[in-house]
């Protein structure tokens, strides 16, 4: 359902986690999906409630595009609350794919199969949050079967599924909430991007919104100097940092 060249539009980053998510486990998963909306990434994930859902609805907010595998068949909307997701991924030029035939319902084992498809398109995997002993558990299994990187949020009261992760020779654990963790995590999403021969530009989500600021506001000369010293600003402390 929708666009299948979303399938082949790589690089795509799996972004997994439990259905029970904390407030910390939202904001890390919408912290990772604004990270990697900078590049030309498509971001898969599996429809369902709790950390999935949060991810397909932040990729939507930021323009990623989206890929969601079903564990049932392509006419079953399952949960209820995420049809209206499945429709903006499909409007927006993703996919929605599923294994399964037309009209078969969801069971346990089959959500578990989905994963493993989650985890064997990905350039990279990023488990947001959940246990060990979790379904998310199941993506991360399989992504090191796969021998694909393996990213794990971690803070304060994480759960513990980063005990699975950070054994894995492909696993890194990761703070997304500090100004180093969101940096590594940038350049592995970038590095995913420029391998794939893209062109990338890591401030292209603020060009954006700086087009429709432009559009909507009536900008004197004194706006423009002012964002203009702000950028001279930035460039001497980036010249000032290499020059040390």
């Amino acid at each position: 359902m929708g666009r299948g060249g979303a399938l082949y539009e790589g690089p795509h980053v799996t972004v997994v986690g439990t259905r029970n998510t904390t407030p910390d486990g939202v904001r890390a998963t919408e912290a990772a999906v604004r990270t990697l909306a900078a590049y030309p990434i498509t971001l898969v994930s599996g429809l369902a409630n709790g950390i999935d859902a949060v991810a397909h609805q932040a990729a939507l907010r930021d323009g990623v595009r989206n890929v969601a595998f079903l564990g049932h068949g392509i006419d079953v909307v399952f949960p209820a609350e995420t049809a209206d997701i499945r429709t903006r991924i499909v409007h927006t030029g993703g996919a929605v794919a599923s294994e399964y035939l037309p009209g078969e319902h969801y069971r346990k084992a089959q959500f578990v199969q989905r994963n493993r498809l989650q985890a064997g398109l990905a350039d990279i995997v990023v488990a947001a949050e959940g246990q060990r002993t979790g379904g998310t558990a199941h993506t991360v299994r399989f992504a090191a079967t796969y021998q694909r990187p393996i990213v794990g949020f971690t803070w304060p009261g994480a759960g513990d599924l980063t005990e699975l992760i950070e054994p894995e020779p492909t696993g890194q654990l990761i703070d997304i909430f500090t100004t180093a963790g969101r940096r590594i995590f940038d350049n592995l999403c970038r590095s995913a991007a420029d391998s794939y021969g893209h062109s990338t530009f890591g401030l292209s989500l603020v060009e954006r919104q700086l087009g429709r600021e432009a559009e909507l506001r009536a900008l004197p000369p004194e706006d423009l100097k002012r964002l203009r010293q702000r950028l001279d600003d930035l460039l001497g402390q980036e010249d000032g940092g290499h020059a040390r």
